[in-house]
């Protein structure tokens, strides 16, 4: 496969399938993905149809197969991209309302540009170009800009690529390798020439049509009419408006990934080194040589020096668990309602280790063995569920979907843990000790808490790994890295979008800095009279603030009713949190208004500094 393949997530490497153990004969195991390649031709709704027929003919022909047997299909790749559509289309959204305000930028500084050459094109079109001809001039200067800039831009978009897969490694599908493909160049150019057309029409339009005896009149000055400067503060409004929407919507990231960070994940992450160890069926064929290994290892990690408590897992928070279906004591279900949880296995220690609180009852001890009654401890979700008037310790229940049924009996009740991500709610989980589950998982965990610094300990916990078994390849982090992991596709998104909106807004004051600063230079003649005639410059001040600020306010209400429409799109991104956020819509416009009043404070400033003498002189 080419590099950057990866399915299943994570897989370097393929071996075959092999039927072994019990699992070909239990009709309710569901462990595998099924792909099949459909003849071309054949519909989705044919596919699904065939799926129906044959489910149906699997439940009445095999009685112990799951009630409510069901078989779906889904394309492959909206299998691999469902998670992340949402997320660039969002981008997606942000660069264009970013593109949208560049270009408002540019069309207003060509505004701008024109109005200072009219004697120019005055002049042109006296020696005969036609109107055509001078907006055919005009189109070509904004499209060198465009054509430019899309080539800049796409050599900036492939380094900022490259940095994006390396800081957020795996947070986006097909990161890791980006490339300049042919098909991005070609889009990036289009836009960047559909783009340069569309800010450079409409100054071409506007001053295609030159007033020659006005312009070529001997003192003449270069002016801009009223409906000019109100197609130039239409753009800035346009710009205000959607930078008001992009730093709406990057508030809300922000303040949705700050309350996600600080939600507790049921154990303590601090000072937790976790290694990760494969236990292959051919050096570890059976339990007992499993729990050998495990043992011997977590005997010898709890001599070294800085070491607190050490454990072992079949599972991780944040890591992929299994979920099965169980028969509870004195309680019966409807077919497809049957009781489910996530089942863990850990050795005796691993609560303590983790930091996990124990509610009730006890957990695993050195007596939980094979040959003796199977202990299951429960968390806080599952005995809410299924026992939420009566005390669920002593109950027995029956694991159903793992290999042959497994009966247990439950000794204790634990506070939840977030196994699946920080914004899940947590689901029932049951954990089964070490020693009394038989059908073992590939991966084994090993827990360690330490004193100081939990990398600090990597090599000294290798060490002891390869003193039991030389060859066992052992790869080690931290709790604090999983759970950086399992928000970094949020990081991702707050990343760009983020950016995105800082530069929405670093252009919206630009393009309020230049239309306030043309109007002061296009007034100065007026200020002069108005300071000669008696004016304070405090006044002057005002008059020019309020000029700018009036064209914020007009953008700023504009953007919070689209903010408010289209932030419901991040619903499903938001984390305790609505898309109305009252902190997020005070603060958001309060940032705009105050960098606004710094843009037009300078040109402000400067028009009250006017010498009332110089500016009468003034052309």
């Amino acid at each position: 496969m080419p590099p950057g393949f990866s399915f299943p997530e994570q897989a370097q490497a393929w071996v075959p399938l092999t039927e072994e153990g019990a699992l070909p004969q239990n009709r309710r195991a569901h462990l595998f993905t099924t792909l099949a390649r459909v003849k071309l031709g054949v519909s989705a709704t044919a596919v699904s149809g065939d799926l129906q027929t044959l489910a149906a003919a699997i439940q009445r022909d095999n009685h112990d197969v799951d009630p409510g047997f069901v078989l779906s299909a889904q394309p492959l790749r909206e299998n691999m991209v469902a998670n992340v559509r949402p997320a660039l289309l969002l981008l997606l959204g942000a660069v264009g309302f970013v593109l949208l305000i560049a270009c408002a930028n540019v069309a207003n500084l060509l505004f701008s540009r024109s109005v200072a050459r009219q004697r120019e094109i005055a002049v042109r079109a006296a020696l005969g170009a036609d109107r055509f001809r001078l907006v055919r001039q005009f189109l070509a200067e904004s499209l060198l800009l465009g054509g430019a800039g899309g080539v800049l831009g796409c050599l900036a978009g492939f380094w900022a690529a490259k940095l994006l897969a390396a800081a957020y490694p795996g947070a986006i599908p097909r990161l890791e390798a980006p490339r300049l493909d042919p098909h991005v160049i070609l889009f990036v150019l289009a836009v960047s020439f559909f783009s340069a057309i569309l800010f450079g029409v409409f100054p071409a339009v506007q001053f295609s049509n030159v007033n020659l005896r006005g312009q070529l009149a001997e003192g003449g000055r270069t002016t801009g009419s009223v409906a000019r400067h109100r197609v130039r503060s239409s753009l800035v409004i346009g710009e205000v408006a959607l930078a008001m929407v992009l730093l709406t919507g990057a508030g809300l990231l922000i303040r949705s990934l700050a309350l996600l960070e600080r939600v507790n994940p049921g154990y303590d992450t601090s000072q937790l080194l976790v290694a990760s160890m494969t236990l292959p069926d051919a050096h570890y064929p059976d339990l007992e040589h499993r729990l050998r290994f495990v043992r011997s290892v977590i005997d010898r990690v709890r001599t070294l020096p800085g070491v607190r408590a050490a454990a072992a897992a079949g599972a991780l928070p944040f890591r992929p668990v299994a979920e099965t279906d169980f028969d509870l004591e004195g309680q019966s279900f409807r077919p497809g309602e049957e009781p489910s949880a996530q089942v863990l296995t850990a050795s005796p220690e691993y609560f303590e280790a983790m930091g996990i609180r124990l509610l009730a009852g006890r957990t695993f001890t050195a007596q939980d063995v094979l040959g003796r009654p199977t202990a299951v401890v429960i968390n806080q979700t599952m005995a809410r569920r299924y026992w939420p008037h009566e005390d669920p310790v002593g109950k027995k229940i029956v694991m159903k979907d793992w290999g042959p049924p497994l009966p247990g009996q439950i000794v204790g009740v634990v506070a939840d843990v977030k196994v699946d991500a920080l914004d899940v709610p947590a689901q029932p989980a049951a954990y089964y000790s070490l020693a009394q589950f038989s059908e073992g998982t590939l991966t084994t965990y090993l827990i360690v808490r330490t004193k100081a610094s939990p990398l600090g300990m990597a090599g000294a916990l290798r060490g002891q790994v390869w003193s039991v078994d030389k060859e066992q390849p052992v790869s080690v982090f931290t709790m604090d890295q999983i759970i950086s992991e399992s928000l970094q596709r949020r990081r991702f998104l707050f990343t760009l979008l983020g950016t995105f909106a800082g530069l929405a807004l670093f252009l919206a004051v630009i393009g309020i800095y230049g239309v306030v600063a043309y109007s002061v230079g296009q007034r100065t003649h007026e200020f002069g009279i108005r300071l000669a005639l008696g004016a304070k410059r405090h006044q002057v001040l005002v008059l020019v603030l309020r000029q700018g600020l009036s064209t914020v306010v007009i953008g700023l209400g504009l953007g919070l009713v689209a903010a408010l429409l289209l932030t419901r799109l991040l619903r499903s991104m938001l984390f305790e949190i609505g898309p109305s956020d009252p902190l997020t819509f005070l603060l958001m416009p309060a940032l705009l208004i105050a960098v606004a009043l710094v843009a037009s404070y300078v040109p402000a400033a400067r028009a009250a500094k006017v010498d009332p003498m110089v500016a009468l002189r003034y052309e």
